[in-house]
């Protein structure tokens, strides 16, 4: 606010309205381009990023992403663009790639690599497990191995069964009062 006095004592008063604007873009920071494993049970990977901006005059800047710090980044490749805003809306970014790879497929009926397929691809060696009562659960004593998910005829991917002898006998009955661990649990009679 301005003031002016003349010698007769008149006043005028005035004001001006000053706006300052600071110029500088704030100073932002990206990661370098990341590669994990894909989180358990998810076809990608929940990842908080690394992002930091500095400015020269206001406070942190405010920081946003696209994917966003937290968000499950899919299997594969992905670009990130990250941008850091100051109160004078002054911006600035920076990118990066992120790959998340798939788990292995591995013998579980489960799509691990999430490519729409189950079990494929398995090429270890895997133990089966004799079935002599064709019952679906095997004799944890009687093995033979091969390559894939898939056993030969008589055979299963578990060692479940307590009594490979008798269909009726393995951990997916109910228990009956007979004397029997029906139910392979290692309780006789129980419920």
């Amino acid at each position: 606010r301005w003031t002016a006095t003349d010698e007769a004592g008149n006043t005028s008063t005035c004001e001006t309205l000053l706006s300052v604007r600071e110029p500088e873009a704030p100073v932002i920071t990206c990661p370098s381009d990341l590669s994990v494993s894909a989180d358990p049970g998810i076809c990608g990977a929940v990842l908080t990023l690394g992002i930091t901006a500095t400015d020269n005059c206001t406070g942190i800047p405010n920081i946003s992403s696209n994917p966003a710090s937290g968000s499950v980044f899919p299997n594969g490749t992905t670009l990130v663009f990250a941008s850091a805003t100051d109160e004078s809306y002054n911006l600035n970014s920076c990118s990066f790639y992120v790959t998340v790879t798939p788990h292995p497929e591995i013998c579980n009926g489960i799509d691990d690599d999430c490519d729409g397929w189950t079990d494929e691809d398995v090429t270890d060696e895997t133990t089966f497990y004799l079935d002599a009562d064709y019952d679906g659960y095997g004799n944890p004593n009687q093995t033979t191995t091969g390559f894939g998910c898939y056993p030969p005829w008589g055979y299963t991917l578990n060692a479940l069964d307590c009594d490979d002898s008798n269909y009726y006998i393995n951990p997916g009955m109910g228990e009956y009062c007979n004397g029997i661990d029906d139910n392979c649990d290692g309780n006789i009679d129980e419920g």
